[in-house]
This record gives structure tokens, C-alpha cells and sequence, in this order.
């Protein structure tokens, strides 16, 4: 349980991400995969009530 947090102790980064084609569609085959596998993992991660 966190009581106190000194914001002065913690590092923010914040990362931006530039995408590898402007649409889902340019991707190749194996991209698209590979992102949909990603974007099923994340779906199950966001089940779970933290």
C-alpha cells in the first residue's frame, strides 16, 4: 500500500512510439500477426481488476 510518495524519487518517461506504416492495412502479413497476438494478450491483461 502506498501512504507517501516524494515526487522528487520518482522518474516519469514518457515514450512516444512512431508507427512502421501509416495503416494497419501497409503492414505485411507477419506484422499484422504479430500485432494481433499483442493486441489478445493485452485484451487478457485488461480482465484483471488491479
Amino acid at each position: 500500500m502506498i501512504h507517501k510518495l516524494n515526487l522528487e524519487h520518482i522518474l516519469f518517461l514518457d515514450i512516444e512510439t512512431v508507427p512502421e506504416e501509416k495503416t494497419f492495412k501497409d503492414l505485411s502479413e507477419e506484422r499484422k500477426k504479430l500485432w494481433e497476438v499483442q493486441h489478445l494478450d493485452t485484451l487478457d491483461l485488461c480482465r484483471y481488476n488491479f
